[in-house]
């Protein structure tokens, strides 16, 4: 049985639609007798089924996204039913030629909603697609005529000879390439890398591993050997989503950081945030809490998403995070009639702080208020939550306590949270 979205992995000649479920490409309508996909490359679409058959087990499938990245979406997939037939519709030839390593374009007239036939009838012989990514200067580049032989090689570079710069990725070649290349660095084009990503190096180790496969496109017209082109797969996903993930990395390891290495006293989101401006400038404390919460949820998970909603609704004061002595949010909202500082802990057991003032009696700028916070914040981390409530001496103080925030009582802390941001 199936929904109606089904995820697709292509390797070599089949399709993959489940851990344990494929089909060979001979066994669907695409023209795959002269068009070949990219050896040693995984590919993965989404779809949408357009027409599913129980009785002939075979399915009509539409692309939605030709470079779908979301690997764990693949693997939990669980079909019950082995496909005799798959059919595609409305192709886009354009999307799919990236991925191809030969193909006849007139194969696809008539399958491919982007392509007439009028500009395939003078073009129905065998084309050698070379690979995505080229080397910035034009000049580094020799494409032999078809005729000439082209042979690959796969091999395996450490990333440690990768090189992150604005547009392109630098990749220092093995030596025994030196003979077919006046240069030992090979550049790919990628829009979305940066020279600040250098910096945060060790990081993107994480997501790709030590080593990245390359593969080395070599033509030979029988006078000298040269390479025309060089390929990494692995390194055409660095898109917003891993750059996204790196900066999560990033501000963690941070945090983490501050915390183990720093004196008493308070340490604030920003204090670090400007030392590693150059990788975290885009990033945002919401964007952070989000990806914390949805890595590790917490109990009161409900609570800070509504909290960071509610911040990002007045946005005149930047979210910050409290990361020693105790690691924690400070949300800034407002309401028509009161200005609120709102101290959220990390932990389960503590509790939601809250510091008012009137708009009326506020004389002086949201900063100057924030400073009073901030010492108001860090008396309550020294001397402890207890003895705080005891000895404040400030004005319009408020908590609500965790403990009365029990499964399903999210609503109620809620209620509780709008009552102290409006009463007087």
């Amino acid at each position: 049985m199936f929904t109606d979205k089904l995820i697709i992995k292509i390797v070599g000649d089949n399709i993959y639609y489940g851990n344990n479920f494929k089909i060979s490409l001979d066994k669907t309508n695409f023209p795959n007798e002269d068009s070949k996909f990219k050896p040693r490359l995984e590919l993965y679409w989404l779809t949408e089924i357009t027409d599913y058959s129980k009785e002939k087990k075979a399915v009509e499938l539409k692309i939605v996204d030709y470079n779908f990245r979301n690997v764990t979406k693949f693997l939990e997939q669980n079909p019950k039913t082995q496909l005799n037939h798959i059919k595609f519709t409305e192709l886009r030839f354009k999307s799919i030629e990236q991925h191809l390593f030969c193909y006849k374009k007139c194969d696809f007239v008539g399958l491919a909603v982007d392509l007439e036939s009028e500009e395939t009838k003078s073009n129905s012989a065998l084309e050698l697609k070379l690979p995505l990514y080229k080397p910035m200067l034009p000049s580094y580049r020799h494409d032999p005529p078809i005729s000439q032989k082209v042979s690959s090689e796969i091999v395996y570079i450490n990333f440690n000879n990768i090189k992150f710069e604005d547009g392109i990725i630098l990749i220092r070649l093995p030596f025994r390439f030196l003979q077919y290349l006046d240069y030992t660095e090979y550049a790919l084009k990628s829009i979305n890398s940066r020279k600040e990503f250098q910096s945060v190096h060790k990081y993107f180790k994480k997501h790709f591993g030590n080593k990245i496969e390359i593969q080395v496109n070599i033509s030979n017209n029988n006078l000298k050997k040269r390479i025309i082109d060089v390929t990494a797969n692995s390194l055409s996903y660095i898109d917003n989503d891993i750059i996204s993930e790196i900066r999560y990395d990033v501000t963690l390891s941070e945090i983490k950081s501050k915390r183990n290495n720093s004196k008493n006293g308070l340490l604030l989101l920003s204090d670090f945030m400007k030392e590693n401006e150059s990788i975290l400038k885009d990033y945002s404390p919401q964007e952070f809490i989000k990806s914390l919460l949805n890595k590790s949820p917490l109990i009161h998970s409900k609570e800070l998403d509504y909290l960071t909603t509610l911040h990002t609704g007045t946005n005149k004061k930047n979210l910050e995070f409290v990361i020693t002595p105790e690691f924690g949010f400070l949300f800034y909202i407002e309401t028509d009639s009161k200005c609120n500082f709102i101290f959220e802990t990390y932990k389960v057991d503590k509790a939601t702080y809250i510091w008012s003032v009137a708009k009326n009696e506020r004389d002086d700028s949201i900063n100057s208020f924030y400073d009073i916070v901030i010492v108001e914040i860090t008396q309550l981390l020294e001397v402890g939550r207890i003895p705080y409530r005891k000895s404040h001496t400030y004005k319009s103080f408020n908590i609500i306590e965790h403990s009365n925030i029990e499964e399903g009582g999210f609503e109620n802390w809620k209620h509780n949270l709008m009552l102290k941001l409006v009463e007087d």
